[in-house]
């Protein structure tokens, strides 16, 4: 489990029920053989924005698992992105939300009632965009998602 294995290398405490984020090319392979930063676990939803930032600096250009093609479409998004415009770390807080992310002494868990956190069965979940952010050059469009996806 990632729990046990996060506590082995001496890392932050990890708990079961805790949400992090991972990269959906090597989730399969086993955590020794995974490029760096190929899971984490933001302290607090105002820290996601930071923590995809790093995994895209730090883990998409070593991850050995994503395809040649996916890397391309990946770089030229990278590139075409207009910068300076909105706040891209609004969009990842507001998308937290709206999936019942909290704040908790723990890191980030799901929220009370009327949660997802009946998802503790590990699915993969990711913002998905509302109508609200189509306009917004910011917001990320579904091509312009990351290879990351949200897990607890």
């Amino acid at each position: 489990s990632d729990v046990a294995s996060r506590h082995s290398k001496g890392a932050q405490k990890l708990v079961v029920g805790q949400v992090g984020i991972r990269c959906v090319f090597c989730a399969h392979l086993r955590p020794k053989d995974r490029a760096e930063r190929a899971i984490c676990y933001p302290s607090s939803i105002s820290r996601i924005y930071q923590t995809v930032a790093d995994m895209q600096r730090f883990h998409f250009e070593t991850c050995t698992e994503i395809s040649p093609e996916v890397r391309k479409i990946y770089k030229s998004l990278k590139t075409t992105r207009p910068r300076g415009v909105g706040s891209p770390q609004t969009y990842w807080i507001q998308s937290a939300r709206l999936l019942n992310l909290v704040d908790s002494e723990e890191g980030i868990k799901f929220g009370g009632t009327g949660s997802s956190s009946s998802n503790s069965g590990g699915e993969n979940i990711a913002p998905s965009n509302s109508s609200s952010n189509s306009n917004n050059p910011n917001s990320p469009s579904d091509s312009q998602q990351t290879p990351s996806n949200m897990q607890s």
